[in-house]
């Protein structure tokens, strides 16, 4: 009898450390985040990006951490491209100015990290990893 008590109080410890673990995605959802268009808008350059969720997490707040590097693989500067809110199964384009940024200079865009990524019940855990970049420039965009 001990020994059912102690295997019972073990089992209700672990499912309390499961419930408390941020939320993570299944292996087989992502985040397709495509470099679709790049443009010179004045003294800025604008990355228009092209997000689909293909999870059935809502996302309340989505920003990534991007750095761009020139042709020669030299670094240029970085930003954070704040998505806000992205809803399941659902496509977005967002575009992005970076000041002072020439894309005639722009050789490729490293997504260097999740600055945010929380669903509406906390942090998702597993961001990176979900998102898959591509691009549809000749700029590459990558992680």
């Amino acid at each position: 009898m001990l020994l059912i008590r102690r295997y019972f109080c073990y089992a209700m410890v672990a499912s309390g450390l499961l419930m408390a673990s941020p939320p993570t995605a299944r292996a087989d959802e992502s985040i397709l985040l495509q470099l679709n268009k790049v443009a010179q808008e004045g003294d800025s350059c604008r990355l228009h990006f092209l997000l689909t969720n293909e999870t059935d997490t809502a996302f309340s707040s989505f920003r990534i951490q991007i750095a761009f590097f020139d042709r020669s693989g030299g670094f240029i500067n970085s930003a954070t491209a704040d998505f806000l809110k992205v809803r399941p199964l659902k496509t977005i384009l967002r575009f992005f100015d970076v000041p002072t940024l020439q894309c005639g200079e722009l050789g490729k865009v490293l997504l260097n990290d999740a600055a945010t990524c929380d669903a509406e019940d906390g942090p998702v855990a597993n961001c990176v990893e979900m998102i898959a970049p591509t691009h549809r420039t000749e700029i590459r965009f990558y992680k």
